[in-house]
């Protein structure tokens, strides 16, 4: 991808825009963001993270001068004591993928739902408690992450996402023992990532995702699973595959699971998870 389509605002790291390269030693708050965008009024890739752990005020907030990029096709905003997102951001008209993590985000604005062009929402170990219920109106909206947001209530989320036309939910966090029945009212969905979860009912968590006839793939990334589990796991529906992705697992537990499945679903181990554009692995 090309120089100029691109802005890295980094906190004490190097911005690199239109090939010419500036030092930016100051505070985030200080960020001279229009400086920034006036220099790459095209970009189509912004991502503001504290690379070096920099210590940030309480109340830092996104740059508003971020929205007026109207070519803006990816934002990622990650490791920034952000706790609320600008109601500009309905400016973005050719987002389609929004992407936040390890920010103290609560909620999302409404005026996301006004993106028609949104592919992909991800918000992952934030504090995300609820989403706005007119994200039905998006009906580009085909992934949706939200791993790590122990407070939100994912009967909630299902039911709030029922008429969408969502293909994948990544979701899960460490107390997180079943996955809530909801979820079968989403029959669109083709794949699912249960993640950071230690203590997965495999047998409910079957049971219900067998009811999904649309399934292709069920993940589980950085899950605990015992050699008790495979019982379970080997009822899932026929022609499903199996990924799993940095899950701790008894010696050799894969090729046993593989010889439990007998072959009729695919089991893939991996260690390395990176959504492609719509989220999907």
């Amino acid at each position: 991808m090309a120089i100029n389509k691109v802005i890295f605002v980094l906190i004490h790291l190097v911005l690199l825009c239109l090939n010419v390269k500036s030092q930016i030693s100051t505070d985030c708050g200080d960020l001279p963001a229009k400086q920034i965008v006036d220099s790459c009024p095209e970009a189509k890739i912004v991502n503001i993270f504290n690379y070096s752990n920099f210590r940030l005020k309480n109340n830092y907030k996104i740059p508003i001068e971020i929205f007026e990029l109207k070519e803006l096709e990816e934002l990622h905003i990650k490791n920034l004591p952000v706790k609320t997102i600008p109601k500009e951001i309905q400016n973005l008209v050719k987002l389609n993928w929004l992407h936040f993590s390890n920010c103290r985000i609560s909620y999302l604005p409404h005026e996301i739902s006004l993106i028609d062009s949104l592919l992909s929402l991800h918000v992952i170990d934030c504090r995300l408690k609820s989403i706005p219920r007119s994200i039905v109106k998006i009906k580009s909206l085909r992934s949706i992450s939200v791993q790590g947001n122990k407070g939100l209530d994912y009967q909630v989320l299902f039911n709030d996402l029922k008429n969408t036309n969502v293909i994948q939910v990544n979701f899960g966090h460490k107390s997180l023992k079943n996955v809530d029945t909801s979820i079968i009212s989403l029959q669109n969905l083709e794949y699912i990532n249960i993640c950071n979860s230690n203590n997965l009912d495999f047998l409910s968590t079957i049971q219900t995702t067998n009811q999904l006839k649309n399934l292709k793939k069920l993940q589980f990334n950085n899950c605990k699973i015992r050699s008790k589990d495979f019982k379970q796991l080997k009822k899932i529906r026929p022609n499903v595959k199996l990924q799993f992705v940095n899950c701790k697992t008894p010696k050799n537990a894969i090729n046993e699971l593989k010889l439990v499945l007998k072959n009729t679903n695919e089991v893939i181990i991996g260690y390395d998870f990176k959504p492609k554009r719509y989220g999907s692995f």
